[in-house]
């Protein structure tokens, strides 16, 4: 996207990019004319910004940001562990709760299993058809016309 600046009518890009911290709190972050910035912004987690100028959102205004976030969103991206060590680990989420981003690719998929069912509309079980007509949900046993 391109802008025209206000003051001299230059045309300059402009990128907006949201930045999170470990609350999941959000904020939307408008960058202009940095070419290189604006290109490889989604390709690193982790962006560093100076000189921010805070502007009103939605009738509130921020005025800084905590220096002594630095460490608590660094070890929100950085903390990483396999699958398998959280599946292994018992004791994870004894204390306090854990929270996980999990990033994964499906590689296969069996060409002979359904990939989906009938569902029944109250319990979301699988249902089959009935014997007069309608589905047949052995979960609430009863008959429904429809389903899900």
């Amino acid at each position: 996207m391109r802008i025209r600046r206000k003051n001299n009518n230059e045309i300059v890009p402009k990128r907006d990019i949201t930045i999170a911290d470990k609350t999941k709190k959000s904020v939307v972050v408008s960058l202009w004319n940095d070419h290189e910035l604006l290109d490889n912004a989604d390709k690193f987690p982790i962006i560093a910004i100076k000189s921010l100028k805070v502007g009103d959102f939605q009738a509130s205004i921020g005025s800084d940001i905590s220096p002594s976030s630095k460490g608590g969103v660094r070890s929100m991206y950085y903390d990483r562990v396999s699958l398998s060590h959280v599946t292994s680990n018992p004791s994870l989420g004894e204390d306090k709760p854990s929270f996980f981003s999990i990033r994964a690719y499906i590689s296969f998929i069996k060409p002979e299993q359904t990939m989906w069912y009938q569902a029944c509309k109250t319990c979301n079980k699988k249902v089959t058809d009935a014997i007069e007509s309608g589905y047949w949900c052995e979960g609430c046993e009863k008959n429904d016309d429809e389903c899900s």
